[in-house]
């Protein structure tokens, strides 16, 4: 008889990106806020990581003007955080949330102190990564789990895709095909791929297993606690 077997499945999706063409900041945080609503994102749960990875709210037209001034030649990375856990993650020692704020508003200053040309800004948006563990016993088991869990999310279990080491995708159609990935990531965990972001995106998110979802964050804050050390 088959012994018991577990994987962790993380689900990844789409990354949408988008460019926008503004004058000043009212200009940009316009578009942006329309943007945003076209992906059906609340402006609230979206945040930006400077160059050194700290995360801030973009929630008014000088936090998105200084993101767009901060990666004037890349793309701003968004990250939209549907968790509890993952809200309570994002902050800054009041010291450097100063520092920025004064930044902003000198940039802000000397923007609108001057005739200003059409100017670009380009975005893409990271989302929570979904997670969940499967036990299984042989193929089967596995297949059925797999779908019964992609149905909980309402995620299409024709549009899911793994990739190999190589970074070739492949739709995930049979059993063989799952269990052929997940023998490949045995003891690693396995990534899915999911073409579109879900119509229900925070149902989705908030499904995820909250212990493992509990393990990334309190990593993520030992990292920025370690940091904040280092800069003292």
């Amino acid at each position: 008889m088959s012994e018991e077997r577990t994987i962790l499945i993380k689900v990844y999706f789409e990354i949408p990106r988008f460019t926008i063409i503004y004058k000043n900041k009212e200009d940009l945080f316009n578009a942006f806020q329309k943007k945003l609503k076209e992906f059906n994102l609340d402006i609230d749960d979206v945040t930006w990581a400077d160059w050194e990875g700290d995360r801030s709210l973009v929630n008014t037209p000088n936090d998105v003007l200084a993101a767009a001034e901060a990666y004037t030649e890349s793309c701003v990375k968004l990250f939209h955080r549907t968790s509890h856990y993952h809200k309570t993650a994002v902050c800054s020692s009041s010291d450097e949330q100063k520092k920025k704020q004064a930044k902003t508003k000198k940039l802000c200053a000397e923007t609108e102190g001057n005739e200003v040309e059409e100017r670009t800004a380009a975005f893409k948006i990271f989302f929570e990564v979904p997670r969940f563990t499967l036990t299984f016993r042989n193929k089967k088991d596995l297949f059925e789990a797999f779908q019964k869990k992609l149905k909980k999310l309402n995620l299409d279990v024709d549009d899911v895709s793994w990739a190999d080491w190589n970074g070739d995708r492949s739709l995930i159609e049979t059993p063989d095909d799952l269990f052929g990935a997940v023998e490949l990531y045995s003891g690693v965990g396995l990534k899915i791929f999911y073409p579109t972001i879900p119509p229900d995106l925070k149902a989705v998110c908030s499904s995820s297993d909250e212990e493992e979802t509990k393990r990334e964050v309190k990593a993520q804050n030992k990292c920025k606690a370690r940091k904040a050390s280092h800069l003292r």
